[in-house]
């Protein structure tokens, strides 16, 4: 009995094996700002919330005028009121090699401790660097997220890859034509769609399209 023995070679014996890696440049944020939220079941909403388009220097201003007055006299509502802190911090774009110029704005959450120690600590913050060896250890596994962005109003078969019938050609017209697929329940059940759509692009225009398709 003679047995014979075939030896494969692994696919990366003797070849160069790559690892992909990302390298993130973290250059040092600076803290500029806090903010206090309050627990509520509709969410976290800010006591006393106003919009203004140039609120980091009208606050710059203020505090040069009155020395320091209304920044202590806002810090102590978010002591008393607020349960949620964070602070604001912008990025140093103009150090890094991208073309970019303005700076990315996040929020921060401060955790640990009590709230007047939440709040002395971000305050203690204020027009500081913080680096990343401050936060992080050196070979730490973190969790990372990535968000996205927007590519506007959308239909369904942008967002969810849904496909479109095939074309037809008409008899009646040289050019082709798209066989007609509803979106909604309306060109069944016109009578059970409302006459109004949240949270999806061109709804109604498509609800409508379809119930004057059905009642003709």
């Amino acid at each position: 009995m003679l047995s014979v023995i075939l030896t494969v070679p692994a696919p990366m014996h003797k070849r160069e094996v790559v690892e992909a890696v990302t390298v993130i440049e973290t250059v040092p944020t600076m803290v500029v700002g806090v903010v206090g939220y309050v627990e509520t079941p509709r969410g976290l909403p800010t006591p006393g919330t106003r919009s203004k388009k140039k609120g980091f220097t009208r606050y710059a201003k203020k505090h040069a005028e009155d020395g320091g007055k209304s920044v202590a006299r806002e810090l102590e509502r978010i002591r008393k009121y607020c349960t949620v802190i964070r602070v604001l911090a912008h990025t140093q774009i103009c150090k890094t090699g991208l073309s970019q110029k303005k700076a990315y704005l996040m929020q921060i959450q401060v955790n640990g401790g009590s709230i007047p120690d939440k709040v002395e600590f971000a305050h203690g913050l204020f027009e500081k660097l913080v680096e990343v060896s401050s936060v992080f250890e050196q070979d730490e596994c973190v969790d990372i997220i990535a968000v996205t962005k927007g590519h506007g109003f959308e239909d369904v078969t942008h967002r969810w890859g849904t496909k479109k019938r095939k074309r037809l050609r008409s008899l009646e017209h040289s050019r082709p034509m798209h066989e007609y697929c509803c979106h909604s329940s309306a060109l069944f059940y016109p009578i059970l769609v409302p006459l109004y759509y949240v949270a999806m692009a061109h709804a109604q225009t498509l609800s409508w399209i379809a119930f004057l398709i059905a009642a003709t």
